[in-house]
Order: C-alpha cells, then structure tokens, then sequence
C-alpha cells in the first residue's frame, strides 16, 4: 500500500469531530497552496531587491521556478482527500448532533456538505484506493441517515 493510501482501520481510529461516537476521518488543515520543500531557501515576501545583494532573497524566476516545482510534487487526490475530511468534519458539526453542537445545527449547510462528498467521492473512485472509497462511503451513508433523523425531529 502507497505512503498516501489510508485503510479503514486508520480511518477508523482518527479523531471524531463531533462527539456523537460516528468514526470519521480526522480533520486536517485543507492543503490551500503548495508547501515549500523542506531543503529549499524561505521565501521572503516583498521586493526581491528589498534584502540587498545576496541577502538571501528569491527573486521572481526563483521563486517560479521553486512554485512549479512544488506543483509538480502536489498530487490533487491529496488535496480531494483533505476536502473530503474538511466536509466531513464541517458537515458534522453543522449536523449539530451533540449538546456541544446544537447551536451549531445548519441544516442546509449540512445538506451541502453530504452533496459535496458525494460528488467528490465520484471525482476520486477511479483512481482512490477501495477500501478508502468504502470508509467514505460508509461515512456518507451515516451523515445521510443522521441527517434525515435531525430533519425529522
């Protein structure tokens, strides 16, 4: 199994974001824009010649030439992975399922983010691992249920 494949099991143990028992994946912070690679020289905001000569300022083809490279190192299943993680955990709270969440509840927003997992969930299939896809899956079919019981009451 790949660095970047993830079984149910480790799903499974991951942190819950409401409280309510459910196993979900862990929230983590949504990847946003490239990292800088951990060898690379910082990049300094501001005008490439702010820092004088040689003072360690990238100028603007360096700092393209360091973005492209991270562009080629970001693998957007990995970024679909944290939105799906980022929905979960939103759409959870926004579920309001616990006392610590009630005043949370948002039922159209929760409603947005069941239809959002499902639709990334049908963008990655193809090229995400299965059991991953079940965990999901199975994750989705508990938000729709919770949904549907909170929408009841």
């Amino acid at each position: 199994m790949g660095d970047d494949e993830r079984t149910r099991d480790e799903m499974s143990d991951e942190a819950q974001a409401s409280g309510d028992g459910q196993a979900r994946p862990s929230e983590e912070p949504p990847a946003t824009e490239p990292q800088q690679p951990r060898d690379a020289e910082p990049v300094e905001s501001g005008d490439a010649d702010a820092g004088g000569a040689g003072g360690g300022t990238l100028t603007d083809e360096e700092r393209a030439e360091l973005y492209k490279q991270q562009l080629k190192e970001l693998r957007l299943l990995d970024i679909a992975r944290d939105m799906m993680l980022t929905v979960v955990t939103v759409g959870y709270q926004k579920l309001g399922l616990t006392d610590e969440t009630r005043e949370l509840r948002d039922l159209g927003d929760a409603h947005l983010a069941i239809e959002l997992l499902r639709a990334v969930i049908g963008a990655v299939e193809p090229v995400a691992d299965t059991e991953e896809i079940e965990t999901y899956r199975s994750t989705l079919a508990q938000m729709q249920l919770n949904y549907a019981r909170v929408a009841g009451d």
